[in-house]
């Protein structure tokens, strides 16, 4: 969630079950997202102790794939009957050409509540990618993807009340969905299908800001043992190019002290040179800690690429034309200036001038870090971060870090380094944790063979009381 938060606290272990505000206290914004999150983890998972991972209501149970074979049955149906006669004709049309439909209906996954309010082919829904029919005619596997998108005003403007003069409050986030294809590595896995698509590696991370002293230096404390920073910030690690198993190019990060929420909506973007791209913003920031300078590393894109999970090479600031609001960025823009996308300008704090730019360079991304496994990377003020040895990294996949001017210190959970050990900085590292998110969740559908048969892998449950 890119947005201007203190920190996230929730924590299931906890088992916390509400948030009681005081009276006469400060309100922040922790409390209220944790209360939130409580609420939707508990509603989430009553749902899936009684669903389980995946089903929907039998009378109305959705995502049904309908084929050639089906086509009849569709057109016997009322749903369909309620369709205009163009949309009967288009549905029918690219069923016969080897599209798949997605019926309407409901259908739960992982106890996240996902509605089709109608009728869409598997190779024309409306967002997050759409797979062709050469796809449709290679795959084994039709699955339902799940997962949250985080919204801003910049992707929705009616989230600002206009009697407050457009101001920024708050954010929403939104379940999203789309239906995938998938072919098996081997023979498919009945006993569960959705094996091999499951998030069940990932790179870890791992973060500090103490150092403890050796035994050596029992009398130094080095300058940079602890977080130094001016203020409280929540810091955003994400990873912006994923690892390719089959190449030698590594999984590269790029980071923010802002959580990524310094953002720009962009008016124009054009490219004015080979090298040069300008970009003309609708405004700067409140002031200079909020907005941008010279040699700035950004991010342009807009509500297709982010929908598309597509990541494209960050770009430096060469020039700013403050009295036109203009950026002369050095690089080519791979987002042009439609506005009926969003484009937008994000900035990040990574600066490209450490040991690793030479390496970034060598494989032509010189705008994020490269996520050097086994080895502390400095970000700035004392934080150091550390990337495990794993080849699963995936682009969009953040961890976010509290830095406390108070404590000169970070919260992210610790381990010990030695079992038994006197507690003390030396001997407490930070846990090495998978992605903060995003959370992806699937559900099998339906299996296709080489001629084209259906196996429906959905699951109904009944009503517990009622009429059926």
């Amino acid at each position: 969630m890119k947005g201007d938060f203190t920190r996230f606290t929730f924590n299931p272990a906890n088992n916390y079950s509400r948030v009681l505000q005081q009276q006469g206290r400060v309100q922040l914004d922790s409390d209220w997202n944790e209360q939130a999150d409580i609420f939707l983890y508990h509603l989430r998972a009553l749902a899936r102790d009684l669903v389980g991972h995946y089903g929907g209501p039998a009378q109305n149970l959705g995502f049904k794939i309908i084929n050639k074979k089906a086509l009849d049955a569709l057109i016997a149906t009322e749903q369909y009957k309620a369709l205009s006669n163009d949309q009967q004709a288009a549905l029918a049309a690219a069923i016969k050409d080897g599209n798949l439909i997605v019926a309407p209906g409901i259908y739960y996954v992982d106890g996240i509540r996902v509605e089709n309010p109608g009728y869409v082919t598997v190779s024309n829904q409306a967002k997050y990618g759409n797979p062709t029919l050469d796809d449709i005619k290679n795959a084994d596997l039709i699955y339902l993807e799940v997962w949250e998108r985080h919204l801003t005003y910049l992707d929705d403007d009616s989230i600002r009340e206009a009697a407050l003069g457009g101001l920024d409050t708050t954010t929403r986030t939104q379940v999203v969905w789309r239906v995938g294809l998938h072919k098996f590595l081997g023979a498919p896995p009945h006993d569960d299908p959705i094996r091999e698509l499951r998030d069940t590696s990932h790179g870890r991370l791992r973060a500090r800001a103490k150092r403890g002293r050796t035994d050596s230096e029992l009398c130094v404390i080095s300058p940079e043992s602890r977080y130094r920073g001016a203020e409280n910030q929540l810091y955003r690690v994400e990873i912006h190019r994923g690892s390719v198993a089959d190449t030698d190019k590594p999984a590269t990060f790029k980071w923010s002290r802002e959580n990524g929420s310094i953002v720009f909506p962009v008016l124009e973007i054009s490219n004015s040179s080979v090298n040069q791209t300008e970009v003309t913003l609708a405004m700067f920031g409140r002031d200079a800690r909020l907005g941008l300078k010279e040699s700035d590393w950004v991010e342009l894109a807009n509500e297709e690429s982010v929908e598309k999970n597509q990541r494209f090479p960050l770009l430096r600031i060469a020039s700013i034309d403050r009295d036109n609001m203009r950026l002369t960025l050095d690089g080519k823009s791979a987002i042009d200036g439609d506005q009926s996308k969003r484009p937008i300008l994000r900035r990040w704090d990574h600066q490209g001038k450490n040991e690793y730019e030479g390496a970034l360079s060598a494989i032509g991304h010189k705008d994020t870090e490269v996520a050097d496994a086994g080895t502390w990377i400095d970000l700035e003020d004392g934080i150091q971060i550390w990337f495990s040895d794993s080849k699963d990294y995936r682009a969009g996949d953040f961890w976010l870090i509290p830095a406390r001017t108070a404590t000169g210190d970070i919260e992210w959970l610790k381990e010990r380094n030695e079992a038994g050990a006197e507690e003390t900085d030396a001997n407490i590292i930070g846990m090495a944790l998978s992605p903060h998110g995003p959370r992806h969740y699937y559900a099998p559908l339906a299996l296709i063979n080489n001629v084209g048969a259906l196996t429906d892998l959905r699951v109904s449950f009944k009503l517990l009381v009622g009429p059926p």
